[in-house]
């Protein structure tokens, strides 16, 4: 059966329609009594039976029990639930910590210059490298960026290092589909170093004006 009355009477008032929807959707066997919880969504049931004593536990918005054991007596199957439970509540409070600091990372805005350069190095069998550079601050969040040219500043048989050339604009650049090169408004994420985001499958990071690996492209596919 479904305890729908005890789910109700537990977090009246304070429930959202989606943790309601949770809690409603959750199976709960006969003859199981709910013993603790610590989130709307976060349950425990307890069952005796016999000399088992069974523990059901939902974790978060879990529709399915997250565990579902039992124990030969009722003061390991506490400790047991109490480790499950301390844990998560350990994890809760490490994911708010870390949404609260990118919170303020975003608020404070990033660090970026005109005319700092990002590099984006990225391939399969080979690897490729492509350098952008600011050439204006919109607001604390975002850039706008044109892609420059770069040159090898040390070659090898499959491979070459390279750097930037600032202020060296390409005619063309993917960021505008190869027509043209203007500048390109582009969010800078603050959670990840700085980055922008310049192809679906890879992001630029800020250069550090080292040199960097490129695959010869006689020697890629």
């Amino acid at each position: 059966m479904k305890l729908r009355d005890n789910k109700k009477n537990i977090m009246q008032n304070t429930i959202t329609k989606a943790e309601q929807k949770v809690l409603t959707s959750r199976y709960i066997p006969e003859g199981y009594r709910i013993a603790q919880g610590i989130t709307n969504t976060t349950q425990v049931f307890f069952k005796d039976y016999g000399e088992r004593y069974i523990a059901l536990i939902f974790l978060g918005r879990a529709v399915k029990p997250t565990y579902h054991t039992y124990f030969k007596t009722p003061e390991a199957r506490q400790a047991y639930v109490d480790s499950i439970l301390n844990t998560y509540q350990e994890r809760l409070r490490n994911v708010a910590k870390r949404k609260a600091e990118q919170k303020a990372k975003r608020a404070e805005g990033h660090n970026i210059k005109v005319g700092d350069i990002f590099r984006a190095s990225w391939g399969y069998e080979q690897t490729n490298v492509n350098f952008y550079q600011v050439v204006e601050l919109v607001g604390k969040q975002s850039v706008k960026v044109r892609e420059i040219a770069s040159k090898s500043v040390e070659d090898h048989t499959t491979y070459s290092n390279v750097v930037a050339v600032k202020d060296a604009f390409l005619s063309n650049s993917h960021l505008c589909g190869y027509k043209g090169n203007d500048p390109v408004l582009k969010r800078v994420n603050t959670n990840y170093s700085n980055s922008i985001k310049v192809f679906e499958f890879s992001n630029a990071y800020l250069w550090d004006g080292k040199p960097c690996y490129e695959t010869n492209p006689m020697f890629g596919h």
